[in-house]
């Protein structure tokens, strides 16, 4: 039910402009109420940031075709790091925090699969935690380096330094890539969470 049926409703229940003056009120107390608690991280889920694509096609499609992405096929290296935002955690892990990539065809995988990640949406979205741990991705192509990318683990799985704002939630066979690349066992998005150590 919108605003203006709840203002009839009331009104006609009521009776009265006054009656409708205090509807509309209560309607708009209770829509604010309702924008706070979605903004926000409550139980098992949190809001992603409201950015996404806009503009025409081929704007976004420039957008994305940042200096990463316009170079790809040139990448032949890849360090990645893992970061902790949040340091009460102590979640373990079955690789180390840094792991070096240096064969090229793996590393250059990785950077065409990042690049082909979705762009982030546009609006509130309701995502999973987010328990704080990213991974930097630094990428090179032959003797010069190209800018940081970082990926979240959690939450949404939003992806800054590529360009346009992108998201791998959609799109999980993403981690296996990566996982892949830098040679782990079980290469799937799970293995990038870590598991929380009692």
């Amino acid at each position: 039910m919108g605003v203006r049926d709840r203002q009839a409703l009331s009104a006609g229940r009521w009776g009265g402009p006054r009656s409708a003056m205090v509807a509309a009120g209560l309607a708009g107390l209770l829509g604010v109420a309702g924008l706070a608690g979605c903004g926000g991280a409550t139980g098992n889920a949190a809001a992603a940031p409201a950015a996404g694509p806009t503009g025409s096609a081929s704007q976004v499609r420039s957008a994305t075709s940042g200096t990463l992405c316009a170079g790809a096929g040139t990448v032949d290296r890849l360090t990645v790091v893992r970061l902790n935002t949040i340091p009460a955690n102590h979640p373990h892990f079955s690789f180390p925090a840094t792991v070096a990539v240096s064969d090229a065809t793996q590393a250059r995988t990785v950077a065409r699969a990042l690049c082909a990640l979705q762009p982030l949406p546009g609006g509130a979205m309701a995502c999973p935690i987010d328990l704080g741990i990213a991974y930097r991705l630094d990428f090179a192509a032959a003797a010069r380096s190209l800018p940081r990318v970082t990926i979240k683990a959690g939450g949404c799985e939003t992806v800054s330094g590529a360009g346009l704002p992108l998201w791998s939630m959609r799109t999980p066979a993403f981690w296996s890539v990566l996982g892949k690349a830098m040679g782990l066992t079980n290469p799937g998005h799970a293995a990038f969470d870590g598991t929380m150590q009692p």
